[in-house]
């Protein structure tokens, strides 16, 4: 899952990501395993340790290893923040 927000300390920060970059995510895993809108994004905003809420932009559903590694050099590429 792509996340939009890190946590700095007891602060928030919201990092946006263009719609270029989620076309270009999604692509790597094929649009039946990229989640990019409606009410199945909600059921990723979440995990049962804590009482946070954060609703991801966009979460990918990788099939194989060159998958995730091809995720993984593009975000660290561009400084984008996973939560796995």
């Amino acid at each position: 899952m792509i996340e939009p927000f890190s946590r700095e300390g007891n602060q928030l920060f919201q990092h946006n990501i263009s719609e270029g970059m989620i076309t270009a995510l999604s692509n790597i895993v094929g649009k039946e395993h990229a989640i990019t809108e409606g009410e199945m994004l909600s059921n990723y905003s979440k995990d049962q340790t804590e009482d946070l809420y954060f609703q991801p932009q966009l979460v990918l559903l990788p099939q194989n290893v060159e998958e995730v590694s091809e995720i993984l050099r593009i975000c660290q590429n561009a400084k984008i923040l996973l939560a796995l």
